[in-house]
């Protein structure tokens, strides 16, 4: 506001020098009234840029109010708004964790059962080969069994057959025998002759 005054106290001095004296010469007059009409522009031009400067004088206040209202409203609606974004972020959050622990939790319960289904797949597995292995056995051992009573059925059959051929060599020797001593009583032969016979 000082600096304002003195300008204005200067456009006051100007103004007052520039008002023409009176001469006689009309070359003077002229001169005069050019420079005066020169001086009169000039002073317009400064009242013109002191007004303006003066009406952003007074708008700046005004302006810088605002401005400062505009930011305090923004930060206002920041802080108001701050609160519900950051609850809907932990929301959001929370709810990616709680999903994930779910499927941290399926995982799991997969991966159990597939154990599970494993450990009977293969318990299953072993009692198979193991009641494969006892069939195997069985049969090997009835395969033996068989073997060894055709081996004694042979032994049994060729046993009879001998046994029979020794019987009837017996049966056929005996009734030579009976024979043969019917003619030596009949003939009433020696033992010599018999022999010879």
């Amino acid at each position: 506001m000082f600096s304002l005054l003195v300008e204005q106290q200067f456009y006051e001095f100007l103004s007052s020098k520039a008002k023409p004296k009176s001469r006689s010469s009309p070359l003077t007059s002229c001169l005069r009234e050019d420079l005066a009409q020169r001086l009169e522009a000039s002073l317009n031009a400064a009242e013109q840029k002191r007004l303006s400067i003066l009406t952003s004088a007074q708008m700046h206040p005004a302006r810088l109010d605002e401005m400062w209202q505009a930011a305090k409203s923004g930060v206002e609606r920041h802080f108001e708004k701050e609160p519900d974004e950051l609850g809907i972020k932990v929301q959001s959050q929370v709810e990616q964790a709680e999903a994930k622990r779910e499927r941290m939790r399926a995982c799991t319960r997969l991966l159990k059962v597939r154990q599970i289904a494993q450990s009977v797949n293969g318990q299953q597995q072993t009692e198979r080969k193991e009641k494969k292995d006892q069939l195997e056995d069985r049969l090997k051992r009835a395969k033996r069994q068989r073997a060894e009573y055709l081996r004694q059925r042979r032994n049994l059959s060729s046993h009879l057959h001998a046994s029979k051929m020794i019987h009837e060599q017996e049966d056929y020797l005996s009734r030579k025998l009976a024979r043969y001593w019917r003619r030596f009583v009949k003939l009433r032969k020696t033992a010599f002759y018999l022999a010879k016979t």
